[in-house]
């Protein structure tokens, strides 16, 4: 996994080696038509200008579209992955990745869970029914399998602490323990910590799919402060779920998607770009 400058533009330059691969390509093929008609016929000089220039047209339309992708899906391990900018909520079909902190915590203050995040949207749409979550939550089999210690002396939330990557599924969601929260309760994770998380998400998704595509945000890439630097650039943390995924070596059935929706904002399509990563997928 390469190192990305968290300012980095990832607009790719008109010389780009994967927009010229493309060109290139196209060039091949009309350099071949022309070399096999040339015997027979020769062309004239007004052909070859509108050949030169059908080509830069051809390289403009391609370097816009590089930079101006709004979804790309490709195949990983098996399994079609789309990477897309769309509204989590709004996909009515898919298993919807929500993420918890450690404790599934559910109290939405703006101190605990800010009420701004994927997760505070989540529980706030529960209305009154986060008591009924609370109850299936402390008595879920598999949830009592994943318990990691208790911690008696947190003062506020709930005491039971899950071990990462561990997944509930609730309804259309599969709600996942994604972060740990420090003695402010400030949501963070060691590096470490967030690749070994992914890697059991990965592993949960597979054996609770259920026959459904799975549609899942962008990971750390909220109020999640991860490793020393407190922060990995949105291409990264793209990359970093693309290769927990192929380690996983998770396969969903056949027809299934994994969607990763990106929120749609300047910031991460400033830094994000897909036409690069359907080129490295």
């Amino acid at each position: 996994m390469r190192t990305v400058n968290p300012k980095q533009n990832m607009r790719l330059g008109p010389f780009d080696r994967r927009i010229l691969n493309q060109v290139y390509a196209v060039a091949g093929g009309v350099g071949l038509v022309v070399t096999i008609v040339s015997p027979f016929v020769t062309p004239p000089c007004w052909i070859l200008v509108v050949i030169v220039l059908g080509l830069l047209a051809f390289h403009c339309g391609v370097y816009r579209g590089a930079n101006q992708t709004e979804e790309v899906s490709f195949s990983l391990c098996g399994t079609e992955v789309v990477i897309r900018y769309a509204d989590l909520f709004a996909d009515k079909s898919s298993l919807k990745v929500i993420a918890f902190n450690e404790y599934f915590d559910t109290l939405v203050d703006d101190k605990l869970i800010s009420s701004n995040t994927i997760n505070g949207k989540f529980l706030k749409q529960l209305d009154g029914s986060v008591s009924k979550l609370d109850s299936v939550l402390e008595n879920d089999p598999h949830l009592q399998r994943c318990i990691s210690k208790q911690n008696s002396q947190r003062p506020v939330g709930k005491k039971v602490q899950y071990k990462l990557g561990t997944a509930f599924k609730y309804n259309d969601y599969l709600l996942v323990a994604f972060s740990r929260f420090d003695e402010d309760n400030q949501a963070c994770l060691s590096i470490e910590d967030y690749v070994g998380c992914l890697l059991n998400l990965w592993r949960e998704i597979g054996m609770q799919y259920n026959g459904c595509s799975i549609a899942i945000p962008l990971m750390g890439a909220g109020i999640t402060r991860i490793g020393p630097q407190q922060f990995i650039p949105y291409m990264e943390l793209l990359e970093i779920m693309l290769w927990t995924l192929e380690k996983s070596k998770v396969k969903l059935a056949y027809g299934c998607k994994i969607y990763i929706d990106l929120f749609d904002s300047p910031d991460i399509r400033q830094n994000v770009n897909l036409f690069a990563l359907k080129k490295s997928g």
